[in-house]
């Protein structure tokens, strides 16, 4: 005969059985579900990059890319973890659409892995230049001396420099003697302020360049301050193409010449689009940003999480000992600081 209290301590000795997981599981699924959706906006947004050079809003898709490379990788650990294997799979392919674009060698190896040549010790003085967008709107000496104290250059190229700001500049126009300012009533007047006597070689054109040379030990060091049209629109985005096309042809000559240039400013172009790259490539330069961290420059307020559209430019002849960001509260984008060394040229 069966005894009731020995049953009633069985199911009392049942465990319960907790919620805890499911809830989880049940959380898991749901992020998992609007991370798909995500993911399709992601990968339509890279395949958008890849038609950049025939339309504007496609080459604006490319100064996400180092985003969508996260957030891909994002979505591959999400769907790995309800073990949606399928969507993990085209995750997959969409991190690595955008890692190669990326290409993140250029931010995480070390310097002297990429680049070993730039380990060597070079003879000459070092020459500081800062390239800085300090927006069309401001005329706040104050703000903008607290960069430029920071940075402690021997060459300060301004970008956006507007009509109101140039009496300001007074204080720099004493300690920076040798000048030449472009201003404008729009966003693309340009300064360039030296310690040393320059040879300038171009002031002018619709929009500003400003090109001089200045003496920098046994080589001549040539500083190009430039500003490209931002590509809102089809007639933008060709005026800019055709400006990267210009500057390129310049640089292939210098180049060739072995002329020491460093060519900067606000190229409103990310470092992996396609329009860059050629860039680089045709001139026969290097980007100062490779191998030395993502260096978001725009916009200020985001941080490391803006887009790089402020580059410098070296000429084969021309040492990096180092390239930083500096913000400064006057704009809306941080200021570019490298630090030279002319080793070879003319």
């Amino acid at each position: 005969m069966n005894d009731p209290s020995n049953a009633t301590r069985t199911r009392k000795a049942a465990p319960v059985q907790s919620e805890v997981p499911n809830r989880w599981a049940r959380a898991l699924q749901w992020i998992a579900g609007r991370t798909s959706v995500l993911l399709v906006l992601a990968v339509l947004m890279t395949l958008a990059g890849y038609a950049g050079r025939w339309h504007w809003f496609a080459d604006a898709m490319n100064h996400t890319r180092f985003h969508l490379m996260v957030g891909a990788l994002v979505a591959l650990a999400v769907f790995a973890a309800v073990r949606w294997w399928r969507w993990a799979v085209f995750a997959g392919v969409c991190f690595v659409a955008n890692f190669w674009t990326v290409w993140p060698v250029q931010w995480v190896m070390p310097v002297q892995w990429v680049m070993p040549e730039r380990q060597a010790d070079a003879e000459g003085p070092e020459v500081r230049v800062l390239f800085w967008n300090v927006h069309a709107s401001t005329d706040r000496w104050e703000q903008i001396r607290a960069v430029i104290d920071q940075a402690d250059a021997d060459v300060i190229a301004l970008i956006e420099l507007n009509h109101a700001l140039v009496p300001a500049l007074q204080p720099l126009r004493q300690s920076h003697p040798y000048y030449q300012e472009l201003s404008r009533s729009g966003a693309f007047g340009l300064g360039v302020y030296s310690r040393h006597p320059v040879h300038w070689v171009k002031t002018g054109g619709d929009p500003a360049e400003i090109r001089g040379t200045i003496n920098a030990g046994q080589a001549e060091l040539d500083i190009w301050a430039v500003h490209t049209l931002p590509p809102m629109g089809t007639a933008n985005l060709a005026e800019r193409n055709g400006q990267l096309r210009s500057v390129a042809s310049e640089l292939a000559g210098d180049v060739r010449e072995r002329r020491g240039v460093v060519v900067g400013g606000d190229f409103n172009i990310t470092p992996w689009a396609r329009e860059f790259r050629t860039l680089v490539q045709r001139s026969g330069c290097r980007d100062s940003r490779d191998s030395r961290g993502y260096q978001a420059t725009w916009p200020r307020s985001l941080g490391p999480l803006g887009i790089p559209i402020d580059h410098v430019l070296v000429s084969p002849g021309v040492q990096i000992i180092d390239r930083m960001v500096i913000a400064g509260d006057v704009s809306d984008h941080r200021a570019v600081l490298v630090r030279l060394r002319p080793v070879g040229g003319r």
